[in-house]
This record gives C-alpha cells, structure tokens and sequence, in this order.
C-alpha cells in the first residue's frame, strides 16, 4: 500500500519505481488487480487522470485491506457482520456431530474463539456481536441447535472465570478486546519511533502523548444536548458529566412527569438525528429550532394519535411498581399476549429474588388460539413448571389477569378450558414448599410482558439462566435501580 499526494508527478514517480523493481526482480506488477482512492477533497477528474498515469482502477473506498475495513463508521455492526458468519459456520457444521465435554472445550478455545483476535487488536468490537459470539459458543456447549434448545445450566460469564474456582475459563471477548487494544498503546508508548507511532501521534495527539488524548466530538451531554437546548429540561434532575444514559434516564423516570419525558425523548432524538445529517453533509435545522421543531413533531403527532395532552403524572413510580418477594423466597412473574391472525400465543416468564436479581427467565410460543383467560391460566401453568424444573421451591407468582387469580385461590371447579388449566395449576402449586398465587397491575408487570414479545417472534422455547435478554434489560433495572 503506497500513499502519496494527489499530483502527478509523484503518482508518475511511483509508477517508475514499480516498473524498476519488476525490471530488478522479475515480478511483474498486475495493475489490473490494483486500485486507487483519493480523499474527498480530490475532484472526479483530476482523481481519473491520476489512475490513468498508475493505469490501475479508481474506486472510491478500499472495503478490505489484509482482511479489515478500511473505513469504519458509526455502524460497526454491519461492519464485523463477517465475523459473526464465520462462528455460526463453524458452529452449524459442528451441531450434528458428537463431541465430549473436551472436546468441545478445545474447538472453542481454539477455533471459535481465535476467530475475532486479529480485528480485535485493531478495532473495538460492538458489544452487541459479542454477546452474539457468545450466544453462539453458549449453545455449542449446552448442545442447542436449531430445532431443540437445552437449558444451560451455568451463565456464560460463570464460564469465563478462572481455572482457580474450578471453572473452564472461557475467553471473555469484551475483556480480551481491551488487552489487545490496550497492548497496543503499549506499543505506541515505548516505540515512539515507529511509524504507525509518529502518524497517529501527528494526527490526534501532536500536543501530547497517547494517555492524554482527549476523545472525539460526544453528540450528547447529560447536562443538556450539545445542539443548543441546553438545561432546557434539566431543572430539578440531578445528573453530572459521567451519569450513565440508563442511569440518567432513570433519574428522569423518578422526578419527571409523563409528558416531560415525551418532549425530552423527542428532543434527544432530534439532537442525534441533526448530528447525522451533519456528519453526512444533508440539509440542517438551526440550533434555535431543535425545540419549536420538537414540540410541534410532538403536537402533531399526539393529535394523530388521539392523545390527550392534558394529562398529568406526577407520581410516575407508585405502589403499583414491582415489589421484590420477602428474604429467601422468590417471585415469578408471568404475562401472555394473543397473535389472532397468525393464532399463537407468546408466553412470558422471568424469576427473581429478594434483591431484584434475576434468578431465571423465558420467552415461549404455543401454536393455538385461545381466550384471554384460557391464555392466562396457561401462562401461570408455564411459570410454576418452569419454577420446579429450575429447582425453585419457595415462591410467590404475580399475575396481571385478575379473574384467573380468583379462581385459582377460590379453589372452586370450573366447567370450561380454563377450569381443567387450573386444576392442573393447583396440582403444582402442592408441589412446592410454599407458593402463592397474587394480582399486580400491568406496570408491576412490564418485564414479563416484554418477555412474551419476544416469544411472539420466535419459532423455539428461549431460556437464560441468572440473565435477561439485553432489550429487557432496561426493564428489569427500573422495576428495581438498586440493581445498578
């Protein structure tokens, strides 16, 4: 890879050089093979005549050197999308195979794992393609595949601790991406005379060294949005520089009211949106206009969608919030939803302990069509067996289907579907040391019902052992903040 100015005498004076080293060596140059790309302040003529001189191709973005992007966007992703392909083919060529327990440890070890390194010493990986790596390496070592899914037993990050607590000691990526990066800085620490070291120190850190190279432009500031509405909404908030966007919207959850949060989330999305138009030279709002802009979108679209902007709030976290079980006992929540059209039922079930952690958690589908409450009982049928199948034997089950918790704890016969569920329900309920089956509201529900979205869309049973799915998350922090 040469590079050189946009002129033409250096680019003659390359081609002369190439043609003196094929003269030398007897390699012949295939330029056919070869391309060029030229910065964007390099006009579309002046780029040709230059490929004309080298009499190679002119392309405008080299993908691919030595297997990694040349350029790499905001969407990373997309980006190391080829990584993840190459695990699951790997992994999919594996599924029906027979594999001993260490057998698997090493194909893990030294095949899937040693996949990303190379892009990993270079670049910083998404978080989200590596939890998928390891989503994929989970299920290679439970023995799920695409048609049956088994439980695993053990977290991932169980895994990935040391031999010393007599685990496997799997590769943490996210950690193992660090070292590598961080390896290299040690490198451009104590070889400041390399050249990759004098390019990068001449173009981000010429003033000092690589430890006190301040970070790029951040597009949005918790004391306000970098965009000209500064502290417009962050009255009475208490947040500072190295508040967290979770925690901060957590705090807005607390001390703001519904419709404050609306505007707020149409502003931030404002802002980010004017930040990419700007990075992708499109047309711009001015910076006075991000909140007339934001308040009239937010009108407009309320009166679309009949909301009545007269509503109040103020107490956004009430008693109908989650409450965590006693100590020593655990609470199972459970919620359903209908698919009419394509008559199936998505189950949701999540676990979790006198702290909030989560203890176990699921996302089922059932093939049928039922009434809301032949549905509900179901679901309440799903969590207790899904409690004794994971060894949990002192529990409370919370419901948001209030009919079908009267019936359960009226222990009365009913002559319908829902009467043979419950009667299976009450089978179980004996089975444990204590159980008791209650009513919440839907907003004590919420993580269950997010839950049971992702089963509507999956076709097998989803189960995650001491975690949630990371789009439930967010959900299971603000039932209980503490956790953070």
């Amino acid at each position: 890879m040469f590079f050189t100015r946009a002129a033409e005498k250096d680019c003659l004076a390359i081609y002369q050089v190439l043609e003196r080293y094929a003269m030398a060596s007897g390699q012949v140059i295939n330029f056919q093979k070869s391309a060029m790309c030229v910065s964007k302040g390099v006009s579309r003529h002046r780029a040709s005549n230059l490929a004309r001189i080298l009499g190679v191709q002119l392309v405008w973005c080299h993908e691919r050197y030595l297997g990694l992007p040349s350029f790499a966007g905001k969407n990373k992703r997309e980006l190391f999308t080829n990584i993840r392909d190459r695990v699951w083919d790997r992994v999919k060529g594996w599924q029906n195979k027979f594999f001993p327990a260490g057998g698997k440890e090493v194909l893990l070890k030294a095949v899937i794992q040693s996949i990303p390194t190379y892009s990993m010493s270079l670049f910083r990986l998404p978080k989200v393609l590596i939890d998928d790596l390891h989503r994929l390496s989970a299920r290679f070592w439970w023995g799920s595949d695409d048609e049956k899914r088994r439980i695993h037993w053990c977290s991932w990050k169980f895994l990935c601790q040391s031999k010393d607590f007599g685990v496997l000691r799997f590769r943490d990526l996210s950690i193992f991406n660090k070292a590598m990066l961080a390896k290299q800085c040690w490198r451009l620490l104590i070889r400041l005379n390399s050249l990759a070291a004098k390019v990068l120190k001449y173009c981000y850190y010429p003033d000092s060294s690589i430890l006190q190279a301040e970070c790029g432009l951040r597009v949005l500031s918790f004391g306000g949005v970098s965009c000209g509405v500064e502290n417009y909404w962050m009255q009475g908030i208490c947040v500072n520089d190295s508040t967290q966007l979770l925690d901060f919207m957590l705090a807005c959850k607390r001390q703001l009211c519904v419709e404050e949060i609306e505007f707020l989330c149409v502003v931030m999305w404002c802002a980010w949106n004017k930040q990419n138009k700007r990075l992708h030279n499109s047309n711009l709002y001015y910076d006075e206009d991000v909140v007339s802009w934001a308040e009239t979108f937010l009108s407009d679209f309320q009166k679309a969608n009949g909301v009545c902007k007269g509503r109040h709030v103020s107490n956004f976290m009430d008693d109908s919030s989650w409450i965590p079980p006693p100590l020593g006992r655990l609470k199972i929540n459970t919620d359903t939803a209908i698919d009419v059209a394509k008559k199936r039922v998505g189950i949701g079930i999540i676990v979790r302990d006198s702290t909030g952690a989560v203890m176990a958690s699921s996302s089922q589908q059932v093939k049928a069509s039922y009434d809301p409450h032949t549905v509900e009982s179901l679901a309440i049928y799903k969590g207790l067996q899904f409690a004794l199948e994971s060894g949990f034997w002192n529990c409370v089950l919370e419901s948001d289907a209030q009919v079908v918790v009267n019936l359960i704890n009226s222990n009365s016969y009913v002559s319908s579907d829902v009467g043979v569920i419950i009667q299976d329900i009450l089978g179980l309920l004996v089975k444990f040391t204590e159980c008791n089956v209650g009513f919440v509201p839907r907003r004590a529900n919420l993580t269950a019902h997010c839950l049971v979205k992702l089963g509507l869309n999956s076709e097998t049973e989803l189960f995650w052992l001491e975690e949630v799915p990371p789009s439930v998350l967010p959900v299971v922090l603000g039932d209980c903040p503490k956790l953070l």
